[in-house]
């Protein structure tokens, strides 16, 4: 008797393909566990596919179910390395992934297993610096696309004026009861002030905009702050900090530890 005979006599043909999808959901996972797919591991997928009532359809499905599962889960503590890498390659090539599904999971990790190399101590990357003409011994790390906002006034009204109530104490003479200058107050808010390009070099920091440029010497640094879509920073040379507003949130954690590493490193 087959591998599916008794299930086929006992089971209609919807719930048959669930009961197999279970089972080769179940075998690859088991495979999977070592970070790997051997031969023969690969062999008996294979085999319980075709010898299934699945269609190619439904094994691609799987496929990615599964494939786009390892993807999150490697991404899960927003670091990707080198071991890790390894075994997600080695996955595209034996559960056959599609162009597609591959772009999108280089995507996915691109950002956390740069991360990854830059905690580890590797050379920090190198980039190509937008605008900006690098010094002598300078080296581009990375130039990204950004937006330099500053915190400014953005309106202005009276608050707290009261007139009072007027009682007369005799002929010619009053009292004003309850009054109450009123007071100017400013509304504040973050403002964009010029488009352009962060670069980060191993001398500065270098916001290059269409309206307004600012070069920080790394040296002059004396904070740094780390939010989900930009950084600010001071300077010694400044009374306002310096924000930028970066379009992709893992781009604010990768500047923050390129910079971080110069400034050990320094």
């Amino acid at each position: 008797m087959g591998i599916f005979d008794k299930l086929r006599s006992s089971l209609s043909t919807g719930k048959l393909k669930k009961e197999q999808i279970e089972r080769l959901r179940e075998s690859i996972w088991n495979a999977l566990s070592d970070g790997r797919i051997t031969d023969q591991e690969l062999q008996y997928i294979n085999s319980f596919y075709l010898e299934s009532e699945l269609s190619q359809e439904d094994f691609n499905n799987l496929r990615t179910e599964i494939f786009v599962q390892v993807i999150k889960q490697a991404i899960a503590d927003r670091r990707v390395v080198e071991s890790e890498l390894n075994s997600i390659e080695h996955l595209i090539d034996r559960l056959e992934i599609s162009p597609d599904l591959k772009a999108w999971a280089q995507g996915q990790i691109q950002y956390y297993s740069m991360f990854a190399l830059i905690e580890s101590g590797a050379p920090l990357p190198q980039g190509s610096p937008n605008g900006l003409i690098l010094q002598k011994g300078e080296i581009c790390h990375v130039s990204l696309p950004a937006v330099l906002v500053e915190e400014r006034v953005v309106s202005r009204n009276y608050q707290g004026a009261s007139r009072g109530v007027s009682l007369r104490l005799v002929k010619g003479v009053s009292f004003r009861v309850g009054q109450q200058r009123g007071q100017m107050v400013a509304q504040s808010g973050i403002v964009p002030i010029s488009d352009g390009y962060f670069v980060i070099t191993n001398k500065r920091l270098v916001f290059s905009g269409d309206r307004k440029s600012v070069t920080t010497p790394i040296v002059n640094l004396v904070d740094l702050h780390v939010f989900a879509d930009g950084i600010n920073y001071s300077v010694t040379t400044r009374q306002k900090p310096v924000i930028i507003r970066l379009p992709v949130p893992e781009e604010a954690e990768l500047c923050a530890l390129i910079i971080t590493r110069l400034i050990n490193e320094g």
